[in-house]
Order: C-alpha cells, then structure tokens, then sequence
C-alpha cells in the first residue's frame, strides 16, 4: 500500500481551487488534498500531517511570497509550491530567493494539473529521502553553517558556530545573516553574499573575513565555502575559525614594515637622522627628493650644501634648537637638487626620547604644493567670469587643500553663503546639503573618480537656501600630476528639476499600466481558467452545439487578454538590435499563424537591424490580419522598400475613410475581431522609431508599408 500525500492548496478562488483539487485525486489516488481561500485560513490548518503546500501567488490578504515566509516560520522544510497565474521573470525571481521548493504558472485548459500532481509528488518524495545529517554537523570541531545559495542567509549551524559568535543556536538562525557582518567597505554584506554565490559558480574557496560577536566585539575568521545540496535546494557550506590571535601578529608587523614602504611608494616623503657627532642616515625617498643615489654619504656639511642660500640660515638654526635645547621644529625652505632644480620641502624633526644628541624626522617635497597655492590665488578670480547663466553653476576643487571655489548660481543651490565659496570652502559644506538618502553614494562617486583620476557624473537631490528640494545633475573631471595624485576637479552642475517632475509623473503612469496588466492576468485568467475546466467537464458528459459557442467565446476572450497584455508590457523602445532576414523570419511567422489555404510570397526582401522578437510580433500580427480579414484563400505578399519593407494581401482592405482609425486600440472591421492587431504593430513600429502607413494594394486589398527602417551597412 502507498502512502498518502497530504496536500495543502490555497487559492483566493473557491471554484478553481476545489476543480484543482478534483484533477489532482484523480491524478494521482496518494494525492489527498485540502483547501483553504485565504492565507489565514491556511496557516490555520497546516499541521504536521501536511506533506506539502501549494500556493497562489496573488491573494488579497497576503502574498504567496509572504505566506510562504509564514510558513517556513512553523515548518522550516515542508515543501512548498508556488502555482499562480501572475507569471512573469519578476515573480519567479522573488519566488526562487524566498525559497520556495517549486514554482509553476498557471495555464489554460486541465493539462496542467499532471504536471502540478508530479512536481508535488517528487518533492514530497525527495523531502522524505533527505538523511539527518545533525549527529555529523555537530561532531565537527570548527564553527559550520549552512548559508542559501541565493542571498547567503543562515540555513542551518552547528552549535559551535554559533558559541563562537555569543549567541545561541536557535536565537542565531532567527537573528539571521546580517547580523554578524560590520558592513563596512571592503566587508559588505553584499560582498558577503557575493562571496557565498561564487561557491555555487566556481567551486571551493577560502578566504579571511572580519565579524562581529554578539557583544560587538569584532573578530578575524578564515572561511572555507563548499557547495552542496541540501533538501533539494542549493547550499553552501561554511567551515568557519577563529584566527583573531594570528592576525593581530600579522598587522603588528605590517606596521613596522609599512612605515619605510610608504615612504618609499610616495616618492615626495623621506625619512632621515643625524646626531651631534656629524654622522646622518638618509631614506631612499630623502635621497630622492634631493636627487643622488644610494652610493651618495650624507654629511651634515653637505647636507647644508643642498639649501638655498637664502634659506641655509634657517634650517641651520632650527637643528642647533633641536640640539641643544630639546625643540621640535618645522620649516619651509628651498633646496637644489644634484641635477641644479629647484625644490620647495618640508621638514619636521624632534630630538629622539631618551637621546638627546640625535634628531630624527621627515622631509617633503612641497614644490607641487606651492604651485597650486598659486593657483587658488588666480583661480578665485577666474571661477567667476567661467560661470554659466540660467540653471548652470560650474565648480573647481583644490583636492590638496580640500577648497571648493563656486560661483553663484552654484552656491545658492546649495544654500552656502556666496562670498564663502567665492573664497573656498571645504568639500563637506557642500555634500552636507545633500539629500541624505543621496549623499553617500554621491561621495562615493566622487571618491572613485578621485581615486581613478577619472571622470564623475552623478544624479542626486540638494536643498537650496529657500530650504527647496532641488534635483541636479554634477558632471566632472579629476586632474592628477604626473605622479598620479589629484590636484584640481572641476565640473559643472545643472538644475533638472523639471525633467525629474517628468520622468516621476512618466513613471506613476507606467505603475498605473503594471496595475491594469495585473488586473487582466489575474483578475480574469483565473474565472476563465475556471470557466474553461467546467466546460471540458460539461462536453464530457453531454453533446450540445451550445458548448462549441461557449468554447469560441472562451477562445475569443483568451486572445483578447493575450492582445492587452502585449499592448501593456511591451510598450518600452528597443534597446538592442541585431540583423534580420525579413524573409527567413516571415517564413517562420506564416508556418506560427492559422492561414488555412492562404499563400504567402516573398518579393525581394531586405535585412534589417530590428529586436527579433517584437519584429516576430509585427509581422505575425500582419499575417494573421491578412488571413481572418482577407479569407482561407488570401494571398499575402511581402516584399522591399528603399527604406523598409511593406506586407499588403488581396483581400477586400480597409475602407479608406476608416483607415485612420485602423490603428486605434479596439477598431476591427469584423465584429469577431479583437480590434489590438494594428495597434500592436503601431506599437512595435514606434518602439524602433519607425514610421507605418496603411494604404491600398493593387489588387484592392490592405497594404502596410514600414518605413525609416535601419538597414546594416
């Protein structure tokens, strides 16, 4: 005897969800299923004896998505199945990273209730052959965790994962992912996740990462990611130590050792000592900057050597201080390189504790410094005469000295005091105004354009001196000097508060089209998903020409919601394109549409550049305008035009005073028809930036002539 299946199904539709239920018992006799019209309803009858659940997606007091979370909430593993009518890439996604176990989009007709009985019976079976894998997990003596594939969040641990990080087991898994990361660059939960999806994608790999315990106390772990599959589903495996100890050695030591690295990656940066018995220990950057090699034997005789002569007295008296009374010093002189160049530096020294006849410190070449200093001052009258009129301010900021100069137009869009920016102020005065929701990915973008020595545009929201939000546009360039650090950016703003007002009012349009294409996918698919089951149920046990009538209706109102569906989604223009056989693709179309006794010939065809599958739309619309206006034995010719192509037939055609409306959702010469052809192909042509007229053929019939067509060179 086989054991039964206890099946769940929720529907906010009582009569497709008791017709399901009838399909699948018939399907399968192990299938027993339960039915519930609400999420509510079904939570409240999920016990242990259910076997799997199977799930609308759009209900109205929750979600599938959400009912599955509640789900998971009281039975971590038991099966679940999403089957909806709201299809579509954007709901298999979310269904997919909510975990559900299966997902399967409803479809007209009964054919899809064995392939629902299948997939529910193989997912109860493959849950039911799952191996307790708790004594191995827990015998392991490193921290394991079992992470989704899909956004790295905790599926299962062993206790010693969880010790290791101050919580407990079960509180940990409730806690969740996030809470171990401290989400700072370059240690983002997204790059977390990242690293958890590169193990399905490539394999096994290690890596070192920083977290943080329960009492905020942050740690170092190495990681090992394996994948593997658990209850069917993608895993990653995590083997996780703490290796805090051994990365506190690690740094220690990198400290001493980047003090001399960075001084000689620099170039502009030396170190040096001397004592009061004449002897001197130059870096290799402090022999850069002077311009000698390694072989040069500095003496404090020929150090002196190298300042300008005007400028020897200085540092002369500076070093006796040091000497002799203890004082710390810096100043600016002018030296004269081996080569006779001249050079600003900077040097700061201090006797060294505990030897008071040695001083120690850093050199800096300065000269680049100076020259831009220079530049500020030159730069404060300039900025002005550079900016623009109307809505356009322009900026230049000094990185070194972190001053921003702005005119203006600028300044007030940012509500600082003009004379200020005229002067220069810091580069945080004006990120300040900033929208906060926008101002640290904008102070992001002007890092990495400072860090790249690149380009920066960005796109954000500021609030002007009227306390106004304003929408604006910063497009600019980081200049960099020869040795690749930044020095001077600058860049223009404008004001496009308008075209935002624009865009946003666009964009609650297109949501209200999303809403409307929601309403014909679900609203009406599933009463006539229903509507179509109890009519095969009814043409079973009787005979009546009344039942074919029904059926055509139900055919009609299938392609009618088909045909708005099209005429709602598919409204975006084409981003991409690629090269077109027109003959070859409408072979293919007159072989796709119901043309009875029609024939089809090709005249000289042309290849265009064109996205396939709207092209693939166009056309089969055509066709099949051609064949149900024309008759079973239409002839449809396609053929070339200088600029694109036409498609015309020798059937009876449109009426010339009806012609302008041919294209207009809804008009049909037949009372049949569902009138969204034509508009449909409007709708495909303007998406290119083509042009469509409609005219007559030779023979009398409807031609459609497709112009301003691209063609490849």
């Amino acid at each position: 005897m086989r054991d039964s299946i206890v099946v769940l199904h929720v529907d906010d539709e009582p009569d497709f969800v008791d017709m399901a239920a009838t399909f699948l018992e018939r399907e399968d006799d192990r299938l027993v299923v339960e039915t519930a019209t609400t999420a509510a309803e079904g939570l409240d009858r999920l016990g242990d004896d259910v076997d799997c659940v199977v799930s609308d997606y759009d209900m109205p007091d929750q979600d599938g998505i959400q009912f599955l979370e509640a789900v998971r909430a009281r039975h971590r593993e038991v099966p679940f199945i999403l089957f909806t009518g709201k299809g579509g890439e954007a709901v298999a996604s979310e269904a997919i990273s909510a975990g559900v176990t299966d997902y399967l989009q409803k479809q007209p007709g009964t054919g899809q209730y064995p392939v629902l009985a299948n997939r529910i019976v193989d997912a109860v079976e493959h849950h039911r052959a799952e191996t307790n894998y708790r004594e191995i997990f827990e015998s392991v003596p490193d921290g394991i965790v079992v992470h989704d594939a899909s956004d790295g969040s905790f599926v299962d641990m062993n206790t010693k994962y969880a010790e290791m990080y101050g919580y407990d087991r079960e509180e940990f898994l409730d806690i969740g992912f996030e809470a171990i990361h401290p989400d700072e660059p370059p240690y983002t939960q997204e790059r977390a996740a990242e690293q958890v999806a590169r193990a399905i994608e490539e394999g096994s790999h290690s890596f070192e990462w920083p977290a943080v315990r329960k009492s905020g106390e942050q740690f170092w772990t190495e990681v090992h990611l394996a994948p593997t599959l658990l209850n069917g589903q993608d895993r990653v495996l995590a083997t996780v130590r703490d290796v805090t100890e051994r990365k506190e050695r690690e740094r220690e030591l990198e400290r001493v050792k980047d003090f001399f690295t960075e001084a000689e990656r620099l170039g502009t940066l030396g170190a040096w000592e001397f004592n009061d018995d004449g002897d001197v220990v130059w870096t290799t950057g402090t022999r850069r900057i002077h311009g000698v090699d390694d072989d040069f034997e500095p003496t404090m005789e020929r150090v002196l050597e190298f300042i300008h002569p005007d400028d020897r007295e200085t540092i002369q008296t500076a070093i006796e201080d040091a000497l002799e009374a203890g004082e710390p010093y810096e100043v600016e002189v002018r030296l004269q390189t081996a080569d006779g160049e001249e050079r600003w530096v900077r040097a700061r020294g201090k006797p060294v504790e505990g030897r008071p006849d040695t001083v120690r410190g850093f050199i800096q070449d300065i000269t680049e410094q100076r020259a831009r200093e220079r530049e500020l001052t030159d730069a404060k009258s300039q900025i002005e005469a550079a900016v623009e009129a109307g809505a356009v301010g322009t900026w230049e900021w000094h990185i070194p000295e972190n001053a921003l100069l702005v005119g203006p137009e600028f300044s007030r869009k940012f509500g600082v005091d003009p004379d200020a920016a005229r002067e220069g102020v810091p580069l945080e005065r004006f990120t300040s105004s900033i929208h906060e929701a926008d101002r640290e990915r904008v102070e992001g973008l002007i890092q990495a354009a400072v860090e790249s020595c690149g380009g920066y545009e960005a796109e954000y929201r500021v609030r002007d001196a009227d306390g106004d939000m304003r929408w604006v546009v910063a497009r600019g360039r980081v200049e960099c000097d020869e040795s690749g650090d930044p020095i001077r950016f600058p860049g223009a703003l404008t004001d496009v508060t308008e075209r935002k007002r624009y865009e946003q009012r666009l964009e609650r349009q297109n949501e209200r089209l999303e809403e409307f294409a929601s309403v014909v996918s679900h609203d009406l698919r599933n009463p006539l998903n229903v509507a179509d089951g109890r009519l095969e149920m009814a043409m079973a046990e009787c005979d009546s020409d009344y039942l074919d009538d029904v059926s055509r209706a139900h055919d009609r109102m299938w392609s009618l919601i088909e045909d708005l569906l099209t005429l709602a989604r598919e409204g975006d223009d084409v981003e991409e394109v690629e090269r077109v056989d027109i003959a070859d693709l409408v072979e293919a179309c007159w072989a796709n549409v119901e043309t009875a006794d029609g024939d089809l010939t090709v005249d000289e065809a042309a290849t265009i550049l064109a996205d396939r599958n709207r092209l693939t739309q166009l056309l089969e619309n055509l066709l099949r305008n051609a064949v149900e206006h024309g008759g079973t034995d239409v002839t449809v010719a396609v053929g070339r035009l200088e600029d694109g192509f036409y498609v015309e037939d020798d059937g009876p055609g449109i009426p010339a005073e009806a012609r302008d409306q041919a294209f207009s959702a809804g008009f049909s010469t037949r009372e049949e028809g569902t009138g969204f052809g034509l508009s449909i192909v409007e709708q495909v042509v303007e998406s290119h930036g083509w042009d469509v007229r409609l005219t007559e053929s030779e023979t009398g019939g409807a031609r459609i002539e497709v112009t301003e067509v691209d063609v490849p060179d």
